[in-house]
């Protein structure tokens, strides 16, 4: 364990599985890690960013697959067509087509947890392995991915989903639902993967709820970081404004837990304040944000701010998030 000397106390640099487990007082929160996986191109990805997180915590990865069901795919059918969900005017033969297109998506994701598992020597257990190690599992649903993702979820520390694409089964306002209900934090994965998780941490700050809430959730990732670098954004042109200091602050308090941490605050300029976050992360050489998610449900049709929904569709890097 190497130390470093800073304002006369010791902080540590980037920790091993053990050392976060000392930080965090002998409790390492990210154990059981939910992969969820569609048999899309957006797999390697999510299982790679997984991985990443899994072999500092020795995390267990249960991959999930969710099969829609024969009723399920007639009204998609239907409803791509824009007919009412009671009139299904599908042939026999387009039933048989569309359940083949959903056994071939469950045997592309099946093949390529297999070869992952194959790839990083990971051991395929049924349940957590007492091994110090990291390992794996398999699990096939049948029903609507986004609800059982949600419902899934609520039993594992962390859940890692595709960013929301066109070639997946969740959609950005299904990712948001499963992020506003399932109560867990969100991991997104982005293609090409990382080479690296969490070394260098940027978070997106805020005093809100959901901000504090991403934070707490991100604890286990912050004992490890390298660096972390806390953005904020200037709603005005005061110098040393209300938001400037609660950003220091919140540096100055990652500094008393031992953590390598600053504060920064992006000034107006051309760009969303979501795309003004993300470059301001990305010229930082942050490889995680951390951010709050903000949302409600009504019906359940999502509203989001600008921000969370361009997090969901555009973050060119991995981000958690938590509502």
């Amino acid at each position: 364990m190497t130390a470093v000397k800073r304002g006369g106390r010791e902080a540590l640099k980037l920790a091993t599985p053990r050392e976060i487990e000392a930080r965090l007082g002998g409790v390492t929160a990210v154990k059981t890690i939910l992969a969820k996986i569609d048999g899309s191109s957006n797999d390697a990805a999510v299982l790679e960013l997984s991985y990443l997180v899994a072999v500092q915590f020795r995390s267990h990865i249960t991959c999930l697959h969710v099969r829609a069901d024969s009723l399920r795919l007639l009204l998609s059918a239907a409803d791509g067509i824009g007919l009412a969900a009671g009139a299904i005017p599908v042939s026999p033969q387009v039933q048989q087509t569309l359940l083949e297109a959903e056994t071939v998506r469950a045997r592309s994701a099946r093949q390529c947890f297999e070869a992952f598992c194959q790839e990083h020597h990971l051991q395929v257990a049924e349940s957590p392995s007492t091994l110090p190690e990291a390992s794996a599992s398999w699990r096939e649903v049948v029903g609507d991915p986004r609800d059982a993702t949600t419902t899934t979820a609520r039993f594992y520390d962390m859940l890692v989903l595709a960013r929301a694409q066109t070639s997946g089964d969740l959609y950005v306002d299904d990712i948001g639902s499963v992020l506003m209900d399932c109560g867990r934090p969100v991991l997104l994965a982005v293609s090409p993967p990382p080479k690296t998780i969490a070394t260098t941490i940027a978070i997106a700050w805020k005093e809100t709820a959901e901000a504090a809430r991403a934070l707490a959730a991100a604890s286990p990732l912050l004992a490890g970081a390298k660096q972390i670098v806390v953005l904020t954004l200037q709603e005005d042109r005061a110098v040393d404004s209300p938001i400037e200091r609660s950003a220091q602050a919140l540096a100055n308090q990652l500094h008393w837990r031992g953590l390598q941490a600053s504060a920064r605050t992006i000034p107006h300029g051309g760009q969303t304040p979501a795309q003004s976050i993300v470059a301001a992360a990305r010229e930082a050489g942050a490889d995680l944000l951390v951010m709050g998610a903000y949302g409600h449900s009504r019906a359940r049709e999502l509203v989001f701010g600008g921000m969370t929904r361009h997090i969901l569709t555009n973050a060119g890097i991995p981000v958690l998030l938590f509502h």
